[in-house]
């Protein structure tokens, strides 16, 4: 897969990401951001630049 360029409308599964692998991603973002990203919300993005949008909102909503 090359990264090079914009991928954030490409979905997580173009990228080689399957369930386990976002699940991991989220985690990791999780534990370094110490933010609480909602399950179902995590399972309703498709690609890197929604879960941008997510843990965007996510920490402007702890930050308030």
């Amino acid at each position: 897969m090359d990264l090079d360029g914009d991928i954030a409308a490409t979905s997580f599964a173009d990228l080689g990401y399957d369930s386990l692998a976002l699940l991991e991603a989220t985690a990791r973002l999780q534990r370094e951001l110490s933010i609480r990203l909602p399950d179902d919300a995590v399972l309703a993005v498709s690609t890197p630049g929604q879960l941008i949008d997510l843990v965007s909102s996510t920490r402007a909503g702890a930050l308030s």
